[in-house]
């Protein structure tokens, strides 16, 4: 091998670990919104409680 082949390895070695890292922080971007959605817990319907201080407004 010369020279010139392997700096054409390293180049060529360069480019495709700069795309594969591309490739995985592009990937993460999307998968994460998915996975945090689908761990979070949602959050419960709110129950309303009404006092009244006369039970006869109860049956109104």
């Amino acid at each position: 091998y010369s020279k010139w082949v392997d700096i054409a390895i390293l180049f060529g070695m360069v480019v495709v670990y700069r795309s594969l890292f591309w490739l995985i922080v592009k990937v993460g971007e999307k998968v994460r919104p998915v996975l945090r959605a689908l761990t979070s817990v949602q959050p419960q319907k709110a129950r309303q409680v009404m006092s009244a201080n006369d039970p006869a407004e109860l049956l109104q």
